[in-house]
């Protein structure tokens, strides 16, 4: 499989999404803020990785490895918000602190599904769409729904003086995509198909998008309104 393809289906979770959210602000950021603090969440994948495979030489348990990676995969994606967009004078509007973070989550999804997508054992165009289509509506979503939630917190920290709220953010971040990773890894040793993927997604999808657009967006728009 050329790799242009599978690079192309790597990004295009992504930016489904991303294209998704942007739509939800009232005054879009500049293309440049998206693209840098985008490409510094594909970047931040990097450290993350080097910081998990640290983790892996101590045995926590399951429970704790899967948090702990969790984290650092969170405070990764802060890391690429905050180095390319908080210290600008274009984040200046509530709202952007969840439009950011979930610009650094999805770069640092698209990351991820190439790293799945060049593995040899996925081969032909069939295989490879599918499963673009499945972290689309699973990892890459779940990145985007996470960063959100941090994001939603930093907001309320710095435009309503909410002192501790981005660490609060980071651990709900936290606790959502540990138990997304645990429900999935206990799901996949017990269940020989996808089955399953229906029913959790049915659940996953409406309640993260209507918890994002409807009510975080909408209070800071709220906020912002308000002044």
């Amino acid at each position: 499989m050329p790799f242009i393809v599978l690079l192309a289906f790597a990004l295009l979770p992504s930016l489904a999404w991303l294209w998704f959210f942007l739509r939800r602000d009232p005054n879009p950021e500049p293309r440049h803020m998206i693209i840098r603090v985008f490409l510094l969440g594909v970047i931040m994948v990097v450290p993350a990785l080097g910081a998990q495979f640290l983790l892996n030489r101590f045995w926590l348990g399951l429970v704790a490895m899967v948090l702990v990676a969790a984290l650092i995969e969170e405070v990764a994606k802060y890391g690429a918000a905050r180095l390319g967009a908080f210290g600008s004078t274009e984040f200046d509007e509530p709202v952007d602190a969840m439009i950011y973070m979930i610009t650094a989550g999805l770069g640092f999804a698209a990351m991820e599904n190439l790293l799945v997508l060049i593995n040899p054992a996925i081969s032909g165009l069939t295989m490879v769409a599918g499963i673009s289509g499945l972290r689309f509506l699973t990892a890459t979503f779940i990145h985007a729904f996470a960063s959100g939630l941090v994001g939603y917190f930093i907001s309320l920290q710095v435009f309503r003086n909410k002192r501790g709220f981005a660490w609060l953010g980071l651990l709900s971040a936290t606790l959502v995509h540990a138990v997304y990773n645990l429900s999935v890894l206990g799901l996949a040793v017990q269940i020989d198909n996808y089955d399953y993927l229906v029913y959790t997604l049915l659940l996953i999808i409406p309640l993260g998008v209507g918890i994002l657009d409807f009510i975080a967006f909408a209070h800071l728009k709220k906020i912002d309104e308000d002044g």
